[in-house]
């Protein structure tokens, strides 16, 4: 019996052991599990800190896309409370433009198991404001395939986008008037044309733009070009690329329009709007505007030969009359491709000698004798033959070769007359044609008198001609130079009077010797009495002003 008592109490003691033992491991795994508990109590603070903290918000929804944890120093930009979890509150704050793109690609992913989700987006913030975030997404799936849950976080991206906007606005658009350059221009009308897309290239070109340019320095130019550009832009639509090209060039592509009066309908409006009139302090420049057309396929369906038609329509819209723009056609480009060689050989006539002069006397009826000579140029081209003025002048001045070739005739003229001078007692004056390009040279007066100084020529035996195309210039810097030189002796003489923009009060503006009346006039006085009328007046206000009249064509003496 006392055997079996101490039997129990070391089987007691042995329990009890193996009790306390199992307590120790228990505290243990207690303290181990609490530890643990502490440490991930303590990342979760940590990571908490660093994702409130984070320049990101981090954000995760579950599978009903309600979310379950929102970064609550970034997301408070948005939200007035945080409380509303629910994620259409954060799709409502998403750009309409934007909405669709970023569902779309949400779904994919989510449907596609794709790596992850990536968009970039406006929202509208709590100021109103619509900021650009990077949104970047991956879900989770439940074992049998169904979506589990969805997290991924926003980055405010607003300045580097603007940054990135800056440089497509600097790549694609002009510094100074804000439309398209030419660069956006070409790489729109490359990708329609790849696509096979028809329609129409208009090539805009502003009229003696350069001369305005020089008269009134490139600042007042620089205005010109902003103030069409505004006009133009109000065409502007999805179907209408409005671009500046260059200098005062403009393009437009006009996207499935290829009907002609279509195409012509739009190109008048076009014209009225930027056909303009500009008042520079007491001067009023009349703006205006060529247009080229081209239509594609048809006229080409590369872009380099595409723009170069237009371009050669342009060249010749300039050179009508009766309208500013032109359709390009076939015989227009044989036309172009043989000025190209004109003015490649009229480049080097000076300086081979080409350029001659015929001298036409004038005749003083009074005294029935030759007073003088006019100077006429024309140009012998050794690989073209005789060229006449009407040919080759217009080149010139669109060149700017008028300028070498003025002071060319200038030279041939004074040394005509110094020949003269050596054959003959009477001394002669000689009239010389001067364009109006050559009076917006800087040194043109300085030049004139250099070459007739190196004759020993007297200043009043030498007789500009201008055109009455000065009338339109109404420029103070030309019109200055005008009445200098006419204060040293030389004598101005307004050619072709009566066919173009002349009226009394023009003329008192200008420092006139002498008109000269257009040989049409002359001739029609014969047959027309009205016309007759019209000269017999201009002839008796010519005297009353002092003026010489010089009537042009007359070879007999039924028009004395």
């Amino acid at each position: 019996m006392i055997l079996s008592i101490n039997e129990k109490n070391i089987e007691m003691q042995a329990l009890y052991e193996e009790l306390y033992a199992s307590e120790e491991t228990l505290q243990e795994q207690y303290d181990s599990l609490y530890e643990q508990s502490e440490f991930i109590k303590k990342s979760e603070e940590r990571y908490k800190l660093i994702f409130d903290a984070s320049k990101e918000g981090l954000w995760d929804a579950n599978e009903e896309w309600i979310v379950t944890y929102l970064t609550p120093v970034w997301y408070k930009a948005y939200f007035t409370s945080l409380a509303d979890k629910d994620l259409k509150v954060w799709q409502s704050l998403i750009h309409p433009e934007d909405l669709d793109r970023v569902n779309d690609l949400v779904n994919y992913h989510v449907e596609n198991r794709t790596e992850f989700y990536k968009c970039e987006y406006r929202v509208l913030n709590l100021k109103g404001e619509y900021r650009w975030i990077e949104a970047i997404g991956k879900a989770q799936f439940y074992p049998d395939g169904r979506f589990k849950s969805m997290s991924g976080s926003h980055l405010d991206i607003t300045i580097r986008k603007e940054s990135e906007f800056r440089i497509v606005d600097m790549a694609y658009n002009d510094y100074l008037t804000k439309i398209h350059n030419q660069l956006f221009l070409r790489e729109q009308l490359n990708r329609f044309l790849e696509k096979n897309g028809n329609g129409a290239v208009l090539f805009i070109d502003l009229d003696n733009f350069k001369n305005i340019n020089d008269t009134y320095g490139h600042t007042f130019g620089d205005y010109i070009l902003i103030e069409v550009s505004k006009r133009l832009s109000t065409f502007a639509s999805d179907s209408r690329v409005i671009s500046r090209f260059s200098g005062d060039e403009f393009v437009i592509m006009l996207k499935n329009q290829t009907d002609a009066t279509e195409i012509k309908s739009f190109v008048e409006s076009l014209l009225n709007e930027i056909n303009l009139t500009i008042r520079k302090g007491s001067v009023i420049i009349k703006v205006s505007a060529s247009v080229g057309i081209a239509i594609f396929p048809v006229h080409g369906s590369n872009i380099d030969i595409l723009l170069q038609n237009a371009d050669i329509a342009m060249g010749q819209a300039k050179k009508l009359t009766h309208k500013s723009y032109y359709f390009f056609d076939d015989q227009v480009k044989k036309l172009v491709v043989k000025e190209m060689k004109l003015e490649s050989a009229l480049k080097s006539a000076v300086e081979k000698h080409e350029i001659i002069l015929y001298y036409q006397p004038i005749i003083d009826i009074e005294r029935s004798s030759i007073k003088g000579f006019e100077a006429l140029a024309r140009w012998n081209s050794s690989e073209f033959g005789l060229i006449n003025p009407d040919d080759f002048i217009p080149l010139a001045e669109r060149t700017g070769l008028i300028n070498e070739i003025g002071y060319e005739v200038l030279k041939q003229a004074c040394g005509f007359l110094f020949m003269l001078d050596n054959l003959f007692e009477n001394r002669f004056e000689i009239s010389v044609n001067i364009s109006v390009i050559q009076l917006t040279q800087d040194h043109f007066v300085t030049d004139v008198f250099d070459i007739i100084d190196s004759f020993n020529m007297p200043y009043n035996r030498i007789i500009l001609e201008i055109t009455e195309t000065i009338m339109l210039e109404s420029d103070e810097n030309i019109l200055g130079k005008l009445f200098y030189l006419h204060s040293k002796g030389i004598k101005i003489s307004l050619d072709d009077f009566g066919t173009g923009y002349s009226s009394v009060n023009n003329l008192i503006k200008l420092p006139l010797d002498s008109i000269k009346i257009d040989k049409s006039i002359m001739s029609d006085s014969m047959t027309n009495e009205h016309v007759y009328s019209l000269l017999e007046s201009i002839v008796v206000y010519a005297h009353k002003m002092n003026y010489k009249v010089v009537g042009e064509g007359i070879e007999n003496e039924m028009y004395l």
